[in-house]
C-alpha cells in the first residue's frame, strides 16, 4: 500500500476555507540529531500525536520514519527516520535494561502503558542482527458497551451474551475490533450474571472489574506459560 504523510492525510480531510492554494507540508517536529528523538518528543508525546490523528496503531522500526494507522491506512509522521539509538531512547519507558537484553537475545517484550484516557499495548522485538521494531495498539481504557460496538449487531451480540454455553468464534482482519467485541460480550455477562469468568490473553488490553460476576484475567507469559496451561487452570477453578 502507498504510504502517505500525516500532513497529507490531515489536508485530505480538512475542509477548504479559502481559494488559496494549499501550503507545502511542514514537519511536526525538527529532525532527529545526535542519535536522539526529535526535540521535545518522547513516547508520551508520540502517543498524544497519534491520539490527535485518531490513529489505531503506532509502528516504529530502525531506519524508518514512525508510522501510524489511520482509518486502515498506514501514514508516515512528519519526522526523520529513527536509528537504533534514537529508537531505543524513545522506548525507554517500555524497555528496562533487563528487557532490552531480552529483546537483544531475540525474544519479544510486551508491555502496556496507560496514558490519559487510553491504553497503549506495545510489543518490541529484534529485527535482524541490530534492528529494533515496536508496535503499539491504541485502545480506550474502558470496555465499550455492546451498543457502542454496532447498533445493527445488537440483537446478535445480546443473544450471544445471554447464551449459557457454547463456542463463539469472532473473525476479521487485524484492527477490525475482534478482541474489543469479545471483551464487550464478556463484560455484558459480567454485568448481568453472577458467573465465574476467566479471560485468557497474550497481552492485557482491557482491565476487567468484577461486577455481578467474578473475573480473573490470565496473561500468557506472565501468569502462565501457555494458553493450554491457562485453560487447565480455569477448568479446575469452577469456571462458568
Amino acid at each position: 500500500p502507498c504510504l502517505r504523510s500525516a500532513s497529507y492525510f490531515q489536508r485530505r480531510h480538512k475542509q477548504p476555507t479559502t481559494n488559496e492554494p494549499p501550503t507545502p507540508a511542514t514537519s511536526h517536529q525538527p529532525p532527529a540529531t545526535n542519535n536522539q528523538p526529535p526535540n521535545n518528543m518522547n513516547l508520551l508525546t508520540l502517543f498524544d500525536e497519534a491520539k490527535e490523528l485518531k490513529a489505531s496503531d503506532i509502528h516504529l522500526a530502525t531506519g524508518e520514519i514512525p508510522c501510524v494507522r489511520i482509518a486502515g491506512e498506514l501514514v508516515r509522521l512528519d519526522m526523520a527516520p529513527l536509528d537504533r539509538d534514537a529508537l531505543t531512547a524513545l522506548l525507554e519507558p517500555m524497555l528496562t535494561a533487563e528487557l532490552r537484553a531480552r529483546v537483544d537475545s531475540g525474544l519479544p517484550v510486551e508491555h502496556q502503558i496507560l496514558h490519559a484516557d487510553l491504553s497503549f499495548a506495545g510489543i518490541a522485538f529484534r529485527v535482524g542482527n541490530t534492528g529494533l521494531a515496536a508496535t503499539f495498539r491504541i485502545l480506550a481504557n474502558a470496555i465499550p458497551a455492546l451498543d457502542k460496538i454496532g447498533d445493527l449487531a445488537m440483537p446478535l451480540l445480546t443473544r450471544i451474551a445471554e447464551t449459557p454455553r457454547g463456542l463463539v468464534l469472532i473473525s476479521g482482519p487485524t484492527g477490525s475490533g475482534k478482541w474489543t467485541t469479545a471483551c464487550s460480550i464478556v463484560n455484558a455477562i459480567n454485568e448481568k450474571r453472577p458467573a465465574r469468568i476467566f479471560v485468557v490473553e497474550n497481552s492485557p488490553n482491557y482491565r476487567f472489574e468484577s461486577k455481578r460476576g467474578l473475573v480473573t484475567q490470565l496473561s500468557v507469559g506472565q501468569d502462565c506459560d501457555s494458553c493450554v496451561r491457562a485453560l487447565e487452570i480455569a477448568q479446575h477453578a469452577d469456571l462458568d
